[in-house]
């Protein structure tokens, strides 16, 4: 049996390498794939490129996101998602490398082993040089489960992840940039899937200076805004299917995200944002304390210790 392998690429003004990953696509030693590339308003070559390929292969689609959708890579993503016909998916960036049996080894596994929905492989970091190590730290010996995975004690990129199309039940969040892996896979784990890891390196992933992770680094007030909203969206959608350790864990991150985004004798949106989601978790005190420590920063520019307070309550 030969299922099909939908195999889902969002690309923007790459057309200077999505081409090396189209032909580590093309060089599959599994060959029963799709490959659904989803231009997000490139403004290069991309169009012309992938006529080519389009031509070249008619397992490799070309579209463009509808005007109607969001901009972003993630809009890309889930229209690509509805666009696609196979049994399994697996997402990749327009900038990275497949090996050689990327495909048939995880496909494999998920043939033999019909109670997982998803199994990960690993990737290598390279550069035009060389191999420059690993994009996480791996450790087979902690369980793949949500708990896990959002207090970051395991992790992976989306290029190392092969699913069954019957067990995706979410969404790409299309109102975030940054960290949408953390955020996608946060929330399809709290849905209970089961995954599994595949010891084997079976992605190279390219590293360079433009890139959105890259770009984040030198705006530290921009990275701490993303992680603010992935740890919000995830509260907001999934705060009924999330044990009470992380729900603490991630209204520790707001408090703590909202008072290096705030200034004193400033009131912001993000406090108010944050007061409300500290009261739906029904959390009275600190809910109590942090409204305190925000009529405070605004009339006397301190506060702090409420914050520190609010902490200790929720350790």
């Amino acid at each position: 049996m030969n299922p099909l392998v939908s195999i889902i690429i969002p690309t923007y003004n790459r057309a200077h390498l999505i081409g090396e990953t189209l032909e580590s696509i093309l060089a599959q030693t599994y060959t029963n794939w799709e490959c659904i590339v989803v231009d997000d308003g490139s403004t290069d070559y991309t169009d012309e490129l992938l006529e080519f390929y389009r031509k070249k292969d008619h397992r490799i689609q070309f579209h463009h996101r509808p005007p109607n959708r969001r901009k972003g890579a993630n809009a890309c993503r889930n229209y690509g998602y509805e666009l696609s016909q196979g049994d399994y998916i697996q997402w990749f960036d327009s900038d990275d490398v497949m090996f050689i049996n990327h495909l048939e080894a995880l496909l494999s596994v998920l043939q033999i082993c019909p109670y997982l929905d998803f199994v990960i492989g690993n990737s290598i970091n390279f550069n035009e040089i060389s191999e420059t190590g690993r994009p996480y730290i791996i450790d087979y010996e902690i369980p793949i489960n949500a708990e896990n995975y959002i207090n970051e004690r395991i992790g992976w990129i989306t290029n190392d992840v092969l699913l069954r199309k019957s067990s995706i039940t979410v969404a790409f969040d299309e109102r975030i940039s940054a960290g949408q892996e953390y955020n996608f896979f946060s929330k399809l784990l709290s849905t209970g899937l089961k995954g599994q890891y595949v010891k084997k390196d079976l992605t190279l992933r390219r590293v360079h200076s433009n890139t959105i992770q890259e770009n984040l680094k030198k705006d530290q007030k921009r990275l701490i805004l993303y992680c603010y909203k992935n740890d919000y969206y995830i509260l907001q959608e999934f705060k009924d299917k999330l044990p009470r350790n992380i729900i603490k864990r991630n209204l520790k991150r707001l408090i703590r995200f909202s008072y290096e985004l705030s200034q004193p004798f400033t009131i912001k949106k993000i406090q108010w944002v944050t007061w409300s989601m500290i009261k739906k978790q029904r959390y009275i005190k600190i809910g109590g304390l942090y409204l305190l420590w925000i009529v405070a920063n605004r009339f006397i520019g301190r506060g702090y210790l409420l914050l520190r307070t609010s902490y200790r309550i929720l350790d």
